[in-house]
């Protein structure tokens, strides 16, 4: 239907533009990032990278059954572990966040913004927990958002998370060529994030670059078989279809 809706509309700029605003600011309930010590607590993302070797993940941890039921979306067993590994450690960033993402993705977002603002408390540098409750606040005013973004972002430059938030924010302005650069930027910091790469094919989309934003589409299609996405893949198919027709 939201295909048929954006093809009903690309001849229309106004109505084109719409829609595609409302495509961009969907909420990506991303699947929560594994800590290198998966029985222990996550540490503050977007901090810049470790320098240490990894430890041995430990497939049969509360944390790591977690994140690949999550990824699978097997959304009750993720659950189930997430709450195993906040019963094991209550101080768990990784586990508030987890059922945070949980809630979002099951349409609970006051249960989720709860579990984001626990995040913090345990966390209060945590770049996944600000920036989704950032998009979550919808009485935050766009300006204030992206100013809030950018004073994070000034002390958490690695954080993708940050920098799509910020992508939104500019969106909703549509301030189309500073979002495009801040969902570039969170490209560069996470390059299989399907929803980055959507995002960042619709700001191209707006830019009138048809043939980068077909080929972030297509990239962002592909990268959905691989990981949870909060797009339409059929609306995101539809416009690639359009884009590649002469």
């Amino acid at each position: 239907m939201m295909a048929g809706l954006l093809r009903s509309a690309s001849s229309r700029p106004g109505q084109r533009q719409a829609v595609l605003l409302g495509m961009l600011l969907i909420l990506a309930a991303a699947v929560p990032a594994l800590a290198d010590d998966p029985g222990g607590p996550a540490p503050p993302t977007g901090l810049g990278p470790i320098q240490r070797k990894p430890m041995p993940a430990d497939t049969s941890s509360p944390s790591q059954l977690a994140y690949a039921a999550f990824r699978d979306g097997d959304l009750a067993t993720a659950h189930h572990h997430y709450q195993e590994l906040l019963r094991r450690d209550p101080a768990s960033v990784e586990a508030s966040n987890g059922l945070a993402s949980l809630a979002l993705r099951e349409g609970r977002p006051d249960e989720a913004i709860a579990w984001f603002r626990h995040s913090l408390v345990l966390a209060p540098l945590d770049a996944l927990a600000h920036s989704r409750l950032v998009d979550l606040d919808h009485t935050l005013h766009p300006r204030d958002a992206e100013s809030r973004l950018r004073r994070l972002i000034a002390h958490q430059t690695h954080a993708a998370v940050l920098h799509f938030a910020l992508g939104n924010a500019l969106a909703r302005q549509s301030r189309w060529a500073e979002a495009q650069q801040a969902y570039f930027q969170a490209h560069t910091l996470d390059a299989d994030d399907p929803d980055i790469l959507f995002n960042l094919a619709a700001s191209l989309d707006q830019l009138h670059q048809r043939l980068p934003a077909a080929n972030f589409y297509r990239l962002a299609l592909a990268a959905a078989r691989q990981r949870p996405a909060s797009f339409d893949p059929l609306t995101a198919s539809g416009r690639l279809q359009e884009l590649e027709q002469p």
